[in-house]
């Protein structure tokens, strides 16, 4: 299940122009330096995501911590994940933690035309090499910042709907995805309304989801997974008592 609800990380070779590298360790110029995203699962608040991101080296770096809990089930993980300035293709990514329960850790290195990961789950070591094509998404559950980076391509396309490939690092297994531009949307953030995008993701043979970019800041503010009741909150848009639409007992509403 937790597969299907969200964590991402979208390229594109002919993604946005970034700025330029900084020397050093410093804040990433078109990221915001910190964020934290609060999760809910049928309106029940269920985990939290803290990230910060820099640049270093012609790339940024984004590094964060996540627990979702959901029942008896308890996941924590901590990654560190690196884009190209320039392009926004991913370059390494490394996890660690507990995901469906067990211990899990790895790591995805993407050069040229291939991706090498090398995991760990359960005791099990498991080394892998596929080849990479672009635009590829990397995406990895309760992982907030690589929809950030998703949200970046998103907002610059110029497209109402496109195509990509889906990886699922921990199992590294690519499949088909899709996206379009759904609508316009108000949503209730603070201290003011935010005018959003509403996105729509689909991987192929799993639930769709929605992600609302605020049109200023080109920041996902809100995203819902409707097939598993699951919301995503960022907290300095909503605070630290948002309005989940989910409830434990009702079944998913309309779309807004």
């Amino acid at each position: 299940m937790l597969r299907r609800f969200a964590l991402t990380t979208i390229v594109c070779a002919a993604a946005l122009a970034a700025s330029a590298a900084t020397p050093g360790l410093s804040r990433a110029a078109d990221f915001p330096a910190k964020a934290t995203y609060l999760f809910y699962i049928q309106g029940v608040p269920s985990g939290r995501s803290d990230i910060e991101c820099t640049t270093e080296r012609g790339a940024y770096i984004f590094r964060s911590t996540s627990i979702l809990t959901n029942g008896q089930l308890a996941d924590t993980l901590s990654c560190r994940t690196e884009f190209d300035q320039k392009t926004l293709r991913p370059r390494f990514f490394e996890y660690s933690g507990r995901l469906s329960g067990e211990s899990a850790s790895g790591t995805v290195t993407v050069q040229g035309d291939s991706a090498f990961s090398q995991t760990v789950r359960a005791g099990t070591p498991m080394a892998v090499r596929l080849k990479w094509t672009d635009p590829t998404l990397i995406f990895q559950n309760f992982v907030p910042e690589h929809l950030i980076v998703v949200s970046r391509f998103l907002a610059a396309s110029k497209v109402l709907a496109g195509r990509f490939t889906i990886l699922f690092p921990a199992d590294m297994m690519f499949v088909p995805g899709a996206y379009e531009v759904s609508s316009e949307v108000e949503l209730p953030t603070r201290p003011t309304p935010s005018i959003c995008k509403k996105f729509g993701i689909a991987p192929q043979s799993s639930f769709p989801f929605y992600m609302y970019v605020e049109k200023k800041s080109s920041l996902p503010v809100y995203l819902e997974f409707p097939g598993v009741q699951a919301e995503m909150f960022l907290r300095s848009a909503f605070g630290d008592d948002p309005q989940p639409k989910f409830t434990r007992s009702a079944a998913p509403p309309d779309e807004r």
